[in-house]
């Protein structure tokens, strides 16, 4: 499938991405999610199946597999 942004002529190729959203102040990562990736421009597509397994998951969170420190970036003085 051609990339849909403007100018880019990238075509989308099959990958597994980090997923990463906020969600009651909580920052949530999904790992190995299927997507269609434009190697040009880096554009990101998530079919429409996807989506909704993701937001599945996100109504059961449950224990998650790891875990990672998140840091919040400050301005320098």
């Amino acid at each position: 499938m051609n990339c849909i942004i403007k100018n880019c002529t990238g075509l989308y190729e099959d990958r597994e991405i980090v997923h990463t959203l906020i969600k009651n102040g909580n920052v949530i990562v999904f790992d190995k999610v299927p997507a269609k990736v434009c190697p040009i421009c880096g554009d990101i597509v998530l079919a429409a199946t996807t989506v909704r397994r993701v937001e599945a998951m996100l109504r059961d969170l449950g224990t998650p597999e790891r875990s990672a420190p998140v840091y919040e970036y400050r301005k320098s003085a």
